[in-house]
């Protein structure tokens, strides 16, 4: 049996995300073989990058601001709900496709304000075009070494690619880990740019171990 657990946007009514998300979409790769295709929306849980990075920028900045009217939908699953998934679908047969969500759905400014409730920094949440806030992701990113946001995911959250009408694949509801992990939650910024040179290394580190065992 061929796995592929990949971390790809939920798509709405078929449709697909514009991008880098579109690139060799998992749908095309199977080959014809027998798979299993996970398909999850916002993960959260240890090493997050969009929860924290919400969290962190309600620590430091009085606002927050949202793209249009914010009320694009999300929902986050649990990264080890994710794991158990992707272990139970490698054990069966034949080929299947999960959209993979939680229990809970989030417009994107009630996000921001349970993340603002859980941390005790609620802050005021305004609209602001799509221009805008990409500008201020830009300089938010220059400061801290990383790309905040890119066009192509703000076309995406705004076109309500991250939710779907499947039932819950998880079993954990993000307040409730917030709840639990609010004193941690958004106290230093999360680099998916150091994430991934990190994830590079350690392969490439792996890689030249089985060269020389070999």
């Amino acid at each position: 049996m061929v796995f592929r657990p990949l971390r790809r946007p939920v798509l709405s009514a078929g449709r697909r995300p514009p991008g880098r998300w579109t690139e060799g979409h998992p749908e095309n790769q199977t080959g014809g073989n027998p798979h299993a295709i996970l398909r999850p929306t916002v993960l959260f849980g240890k090493e997050d990058v969009l929860i924290n990075n919400i969290a962190w920028l309600l620590r430091r900045f009085p606002v927050f601001g949202v793209f249009g009217d914010g009320r694009y939908r999300l929902q986050p699953i649990y990264v080890d709900d994710l794991a158990e998934l992707a272990v139970l679908h490698g054990e069966l047969e034949g080929s299947s496709l999960v959209d993979a969500v939680g229990l809970e759905t989030f417009t994107y400014r009630d996000l921001v304000g349970a993340v603002g409730e859980a941390v005790g920094k609620r802050r005021p949440i305004i609209g602001m075009p799509p221009t805008l806030g990409f500008a201020i992701g830009r300089l938010v990113g220059g400061i801290v070494g990383d790309v905040v946001i890119t066009r192509e995911e703000i076309a995406g959250l705004m076109q309500d690619l991250l939710v779907t009408t499947s039932p819950p694949a998880g079993g954990t509801r993000l307040t409730d880990w917030m709840a639990q992990n609010a004193d941690a939650l958004g106290r230093s910024y999360s680099s998916e740019l150091t994430r991934r040179y990190n994830r590079v290394r350690f392969s490439g580190s792996e890689g030249a171990k089985r060269a020389d065992v070999q």
